[in-house]
C-alpha cells in the first residue's frame, strides 16, 4: 500500500489537499485456514470466493474512507479564515500564491499578506516581491522571509484612511 498527500492551491488561493492511496491487496495476500469437519471442506472450496469477497471489501471500503477524510480535509481548510484582525481598524489577510513544495524531509509554503482597514478590502496597487521556492533539505534550518511589503501595505492603508498625515 502506498499514499500520495498532494497539496494545492484552488481559485480563492485558499490551500487544497487530496489523498490518494494505491493499495496493492491481492487475493494471493490472504491467507485462510479453516479446521472442524465437513464444514471446513466446504470452506476450502469457497476460499478463493471469500479472498475476492474481503479483497473487495477492503479496497471499497478504503476508497471510503480516504473519500472522506479528502472531504472533511478540504471543508476544513475552505472554511479557514484567511483575514484576521491586528488591532480595530487593521485586518491582515493572507493567501497561497502557489502550491506548497512537499519533499520527504522539507516542505516550502509561500505566503502572499497584506495589511487593509475594515470594510475597505482593496488590494495594494503595487506587487510583493517574488521570493523562490526553497529546496533546502537541512532538518535542523527553518527559514522566514519577510520583506517590507507587508509594512508597506499597512502605512498605505493607514494614509488613505487618513489615519496618517504626511
Amino acid at each position: 500500500m502506498s499514499a500520495e498527500v498532494l497539496m494545492n492551491v484552488d481559485s480563492h488561493e485558499k490551500p487544497t489537499l487530496s489523498i490518494n492511496l494505491q493499495l496493492d491487496l491481492t487475493t494471493n495476500d490472504i491467507s485462510l485456514n479453516f479446521h472442524g469437519g465437513i464444514s471446513a471442506e466446504i470452506l476450502k472450496l469457497l476460499t478463493p470466493i471469500i479472498k475476492t469477497i474481503v479483497v473487495n471489501g477492503v479496497h471499497k471500503n478504503m476508497a471510503t474512507i480516504i473519500a472522506n477524510i479528502n472531504t472533511q480535509v478540504n471543508q476544513i481548510l475552505a472554511n479557514f479564515p484567511s483575514d484576521i484582525e491586528i488591532q480595530d481598524p487593521f485586518w491582515i489577510t493572507y493567501s497561497l500564491p502557489y502550491a506548497p513544495n512537499c519533499k520527504n524531509d522539507f516542505i516550502s509554503v509561500g505566503l502572499n499578506s497584506y495589511i487593509y482597514l475594515k470594510n475597505k478590502k482593496n488590494p495594494p496597487p503595487f506587487n510583493p516581491p517574488v521570493i523562490p521556492l526553497r529546496n533546502d533539505s537541512n532538518p535542523k534550518d527553518v527559514h522566514f522571509i519577510l520583506s517590507d511589503f507587508l509594512l508597506n501595505t499597512g502605512i498605505l492603508a493607514a494614509y488613505n484612511d487618513g489615519l496618517l498625515k504626511v
